[in-house]
């Protein structure tokens, strides 16, 4: 007498996809209520590095940056976002820490601890890219 069965190791229905985060609001041109401060240091010729530090006024606690895609001239959105290097946030001058969208790799989501008046940023830039190559919504 033989006895014949199929037995399954697991009754996993298998890996399951994450939900996508909420989408990112579209930038708009509208007037900005504030002044931006924009330094930018080239002193570094010889590494062609562009040591940029901004400060961005801010209302509530959060804020996502944008990169810009797109530099003026290009027919795509070619901007090299693998040439952004070193970026710190701080606010009210505390370091705060950002986070990278998950979907949108030129987009930074900062969120401050505390409500701050503005938000500080600098980073070092490949210097082939535009100077004023940043973006905020």
């Amino acid at each position: 007498m033989a006895l014949t069965t199929t037995v399954h190791a697991q009754n996993s229905p298998g890996p399951q996809p994450v939900p996508l985060p909420a989408p990112i609001a579209a930038p708009a041109d509208t007037p900005y209520l504030g002044t931006i401060s924009l330094v930018v240091d080239i002193t570094n010729v010889t590494d062609r590095v562009l040591n940029v530090h901004e400060t961005i006024p801010i209302k509530g606690r959060g804020i996502t940056l944008l990169y810009p895609e797109w530099l003026p001239g290009t027919h795509s959105p070619s901007n090299p976002i693998g040439e952004l290097a070193g970026l710190v946030v701080t606010a009210n001058g505390k370091r705060v820490p950002w986070m990278r969208d998950r979907v949108n790799m030129y987009a930074f989501h900062v969120e401050a601890a505390v409500p701050s008046a503005s938000v500080d940023s600098g980073r070092a830039v490949g210097a082939a890219e535009a100077i004023d190559a940043w973006g905020e919504s």
